[in-house]
């Protein structure tokens, strides 16, 4: 049964479970919310929702969109600024005493990871299914698939010799996001930074868990989606200003990834706009 929310979230929780030294909590935060630095005494990971999230730490600010996924290890300094949808998220704790129990294995929560594709994805998902089910059997499940997850994030971190992202890639992702409505070539983007462009996309692919195509295309369907949910604008104009070259290719990928047409996904977050 749910028991009482971690002290993860100055949002509002919706609902949490603990097991085995994990605790999982459904949380939700307001449109427009901005939370100034601060931590958190147990390493954790949040996984998005629905909604935008701007989380800024070491230096650093990464976007986080629905599907996208970020690691902190305990004590991680960081804050918040939310979009204007808000955002219901995951957020998955592991407790001083299970972080312990994983001996020399507890170094691969020692530096912040950030995803938006991937198996680690797929069982954070997998984790909040299961935790709004909540049915008979549920702590067994989530203590599984959490191990797995720490499982799958060691096996992930020995194919790295470094901790630490080169501040190429770094400057990368923010011009990235400054420009992912425009057209982005992968070879003069690696060429203004000096590096070889098969090298840049090996690199990328292994910081960020997708490619440089994917990562902009996820950046275009986040923006819309905004877009979608607090204005009237034409879907053709919201395609165009998001970087879509036509009207039909926003609505086929846009449907393809969030199993909605953009026409549906407006009507229901107007429907459920006031709801948590």
């Amino acid at each position: 049964m749910p028991s009482p929310p971690g002290k993860i979230t100055f949002g509002q929780q919706l609902k949490s479970l603990e097991a085995g030294g994990f605790i999982f909590t459904e949380t939700y935060h307001s449109p427009g919310l901005v939370l100034g630095r601060h931590d958190h005494e147990c390493a954790n990971f949040n996984f998005t929702i629905r909604g935008h999230c701007r989380e800024t730490m070491r230096g650093h600010s990464e976007e986080c969109g629905p599907s996208s996924l970020v690691i902190k290890p305990p004590g991680e300094t960081h804050s918040n600024r939310y979009g204007s949808l808000g955002a219901r998220c995951l957020i998955v704790e592991i407790t001083p005493a299970r972080l312990d129990a994983l001996g020399p294995s507890n170094h691969i929560l020692g530096a912040p990871v950030s995803l938006c594709r991937g198996p680690l994805i797929a069982l954070a998902s997998r984790m909040y299914a299961e935790l709004r089910r909540c049915s008979w059997g549920a702590e067994l499940v989530l203590e599984g698939l959490a191990l797995e997850f720490l499982g799958q994030l060691a096996r992930r971190g020995t194919k790295k010799s470094s901790r630490v992202a080169p501040q190429w890639l770094r400057d990368a992702r923010e011009r990235i996001h400054a420009s992912f409505t425009e057209r982005i070539g992968l070879s003069a983007l690696a060429e203004s930074y000096g590096v070889d462009p098969t090298h840049f996309a090996r690199t990328f692919r292994r910081w960020c868990g997708c490619s440089v195509g994917e990562y902009v295309r996820g950046l275009r369907l986040q923006h819309a989606a905004e877009q979608l949910a607090v204005s009237d604008r034409p879907l053709a104009e919201v395609a165009l200003a998001a970087g879509f070259y036509d009207q039909s290719h926003f609505t086929n990928v846009f449907k393809l990834h969030r199993g909605l047409t953009p026409a549906e996904y407006r009507a229901a977050t107007r429907r459920n706009r006031s709801r948590p």
